[in-house]
């Protein structure tokens, strides 16, 4: 039996390793000699030699895939003389590394491919992986090192990995300076003098090259961080220093013949990475007819004014964080101090403070996505500020809805089927998310007014003006604080005591208007408010309302809501309503509200 390695083919009963029981190196020796190091010879030989014969049925049929197996044989040196083992290992690893390293001549090209894709898919293993072990005259592993392993413990990746760190160190103290083997002169003109001492750190393998050619290299990659060796080491610089500017109205490339420079010549951008201060000029020749804004927005630069910008911020900025906010639960703040300390982390050239402008940009553009994703920049009549309210609301898919889900003549089902096509509310009230009296309407203006969850604020007020000297009537059931705590206030500073919201009990999806603040404690007025508002759009006949104190809150609602809206769909005369109390909360109502607003003893409820 012949087997070919990775450069040459000896007979099987030739091909040895030696493992050196001191070094662990191991060596391949065609002819069977002891290459094991120099010095005295080793007292402990181990022989190991790979016999896949096992790979092949042999007499099978060409179409029949072969048996996935690998045979080892071990002959090991002992005091009392020799131990051999045969052992043989059924995995699809072993066999296409087998396969591969020491081919058979009874294997074709299809069988190997075949073993092959098996290994790929049940490994994740391809043939280069396996290949460069081999062209270092290596043995392949049987696993892959970088999946965990069940039964083994620690990091084998880690642990390679800590062996080769001050590799990794050295590496990066070579990248701090001109590297391993730097050049006086550029190496992209190769123009006598031109001394390379410009680099790019956003640029792949551009390395160091001179003034002109780092300039020219960044025609359209203005956003680029450069550093400028002076001899002593690597200082900041921008392309603006360097003479580069953007041009917009323009083709890429293109100079305007009367560019108007921004104002002051000072603009910056915020980008991912670093806040740019750049060289900016716009169209002045007259052939874009477009004004600065709109030339800023071309070239996805979102800028913080409309007369006169000076800072603008790149979509991809504001991208980024907005995923990333979502994710990390990261805060405007920090994200605007991470781009600043990238700019200068040593505090001695701290940029201007554009936070304030930062926050404005993202404040805009969570706004424009709320527009952009639920279609109103499609409507060719009405504009943004003609949104009606609540139309920005996802509703909540497994509800029923009219039209959307349910089937034609719903409404006409038997009684005691009507549950089926119930819209199930419940009401609560969160007294943590305070907000202090530090801002208003006309400093910070809302610019969702109404659009979509939380409540018209304008149109919110007028009405609690109407009710602010009311007070709750005491609870006829036990003490509940959401009763007997109504008008309490919120303390000194605080503008809401917290948050009231209506949403769906079952999937836990808030309604349209259905968040509104708190002024004092749990009112009825505003529980009635957004009650109202959440259903107003909704022509269902059967309503479950959960409330913590419902039994409480549904006395005279029906007279409240006629005050709020006359038309209310929950005043319909084909309509009922049915109020529950939360299974956690009813043990602490009293016994004849424990029969009266049960989930499990209402026709049509649900345990909660």
């Amino acid at each position: 039996m012949i087997y070919r390695h990775a450069r040459s083919i000896v007979p099987e009963n030739h091909l040895t390793l030696f493992e050196n029981s001191t070094s662990g190196a191991i060596f391949v020796d065609p002819m069977g000699r002891n290459q094991g190091g120099t010095g005295k010879k080793k007292e402990k030989i181990k022989c190991v030699t790979h016999v896949p014969s096992a790979v092949f049925q042999q007499g099978g049929s060409s179409n029949h895939l072969p048996m996935p197996m690998v045979r080892v044989k071990k002959l090991k040196k002992t005091e009392s003389g020799f131990r051999a083992t045969d052992t043989r290992y059924h995995s699809d690893v072993n066999a296409a590394i087998a396969a591969f390293a020491w081919k058979e001549t009874q294997l074709s090209d299809s069988q190997l491919d075949a073993v092959w894709n098996r290994v790929h898919q049940s490994a994740g293993w391809d043939l280069g992986y396996v290949d460069s072990f081999v062209n270092m005259d290596q043995l392949p592993p049987e696993i892959d090192p970088e999946l965990p392993k069940t039964g083994q413990k620690g990091d084998k990746a880690m642990h390679e990995w800590m062996q080769h760190a001050d590799a990794f160190l050295q590496a990066l103290l070579t990248l701090e300076g001109r590297g391993q083997s730097p050049t006086v002169h550029c190496s992209q003109c190769q123009v006598t003098g031109a001394k390379a001492c410009y680099r790019c750190l956003c640029c792949d393998n551009l390395g160091l090259v001179c003034e002109r050619c780092i300039v020219s290299a960044h025609q359209y990659l203005p956003l680029h961080r450069i550093e400028f060796w002076n001899d002593i080491y690597f200082a900041k610089v921008t392309l603006k220093s360097l003479g580069l500017r953007i041009q917009l109205g323009h083709s890429a490339g293109d100079k305007c013949p009367w560019p108007n420079m921004a104002w002051g010549d000072d603009f910056v951008i915020i980008d991912c990475d670093q806040i740019h201060p750049v060289g900016l000029d716009y169209c002045g020749c007259g052939r874009s007819s477009k004004g600065q804004v709109e030339q800023l927005l071309e070239r996805r630069l979102y800028p913080a004014t409309v007369v006169n910008p000076k800072t603008a911020a790149t979509f991809r900025v504001l991208e980024t964080f907005e995923l990333l906010q979502y994710e990390s639960k990261l805060s405007t703040y920090e994200y605007y101090q991470t781009i600043s300390r990238l700019m200068d982390n040593t505090g001695l050239r701290v940029p201007k403070d554009r936070y304030p402008t930062f926050l404005r940009l993202v404040h805009q553009w969570r706004h424009l996505k709320l527009l952009k994703q639920t279609g109103r920049g499609h409507d060719p009549i009405r504009g943004a500020s003609e949104t009606r309210p609540g139309e920005c609301a996802l509703l909540c898919p497994p509800c029923p809805h009219p039209g959307i889900n349910l089937p034609e003549g719903w409404e006409n089902v038997d009684r005691g089927l009507k549950f089926l096509y119930a819209l199930n509310l419940a009401l609560d009230a969160n007294f943590r998310m305070k907000r202090k009296d530090c801002s208003s309407e006309a400093a910070d203006p809302g610019l969702s007014r109404g659009y979509a969850y939380v409540v018209d604020e304008s149109a919110f007020q007028e009405y609690l003006k109407k009710h602010e000297n009311e007070t709750e009537p005491k609870s006829t059931c036990s003490r509940h604080d959401a009763v007997n705590l109504a008008d309490m206030r919120p303390g000194q500073g605080y503008a809401s005591s917290g948050i009231a919201t209506v949403e769906c009990s079952r999937h836990n999806s808030k309604r349209p208007l259905a968040v509104c603040s708190m002024q004092r404690g749990e009112k009825y007025c505003n529980m009635d408010y957004i009650t109202v508002l959440s259903v107003q759009f909704c022509i269902l006949q059967l309503f479950f309302i959960s409330y913590d104190i419902a039994c409480q809150w549904f006395i005279h609602l029906l007279q409240r809501i006629l005050q709020i809206d006359p038309s209310s769909p929950l005043l319909q005369p084909d309509v009922e309503i049915r109020f529950l109390v939360p299974k956690f909360h009813l043990p602490a109502h009293i016994p004849a509200c424990r029969n009266r607003f049960a989930f499990m003893l209402t026709p049509g409820g649900w345990t909660w």
